[in-house]
């Protein structure tokens, strides 16, 4: 029996009166896991354009630089920039087959690196998976195709996110982690991503870039 199981077991029986309520116990949350009640959300019109200007108004709220292109000068406009804010042509991405054409399209200009973020890397590119109209939140499942630590580390982030992936709830993001995953499995990490880095820790002052990216720019396709 592992520590974690015997910890369990220790609460189970110090809060069970007995049998009868272990067993309403375990009955209550298999039924929960099955139906997946929803908590209450902000109301939110079910209307595309509604939702995505919602999305921008947040996400604009929360300092991210938000800007709109069509795949076809989605390379350009990443190189203007990385020129704009004076940046390296190098940047770092994860394995993302979604990303594929556009590394090749990029290589011909800048350096990239595909692969985890070593902490050196000053602009580092990823595919959201899912963009949350309410709060202005990207959602970033975690694995090769989007490594943890590139989202964190670089300086300036860089976030492609597809208008047709954005949604108005949190709880919407769990019913496509469901389907794209299948029950009973999760990504590793389910990264929530709003706006850049701050902290109000020290002195009560606001300070960008305190625990990751100073800049979050968000390229809407």
């Amino acid at each position: 029996m592992s520590m974690r199981s015997d910890i369990l077991k220790k609460i189970r029986k110090q809060t069970a009166k007995d049998g009868k309520a272990e067993v309403l116990r375990v009955k209550e949350v298999a039924t929960r896991l099955e139906k997946r009640p929803r908590g209450i959300v902000p109301a939110l019109p079910n209307v595309k354009m509604v939702i995505i200007n919602k999305f921008i108004e947040e996400a604009e709220k929360a300092d991210a630089i938000i800007t709109s292109c069509d795949r076809a000068n989605l390379a350009s406009d990443i190189i203007e920039i990385l020129q704009d804010n004076d940046l390296p042509n190098s940047i770092c991405m994860g394995d993302d087959p979604r990303l594929k054409k556009l590394k090749q399209e990029l290589t011909k200009d800048i350096k990239i690196n595909i692969g985890t973020s070593d902490g050196d890397d000053l602009v580092c590119l990823t595919q959201a998976d899912i963009g949350i109209s309410e709060s202005g939140t990207l959602g970033i499942l975690s694995g090769p195709a989007s490594p943890t630590t590139n989202n964190f580390l670089p300086k300036h982030h860089i976030v492609i996110l597809n208008k047709k992936d954005i949604v108005r709830h949190y709880e919407d993001l769990w019913d496509n982690v469901r389907i794209d995953y299948g029950d009973g499995e999760m990504p590793r990490t389910v990264n929530l991503i709003t706006g850049p880095s701050r902290s109000g820790d020290i002195e009560q002052t606001l300070i960008l870039g305190a625990h990751g990216p100073t800049k979050l720019h968000i390229i809407l396709l």
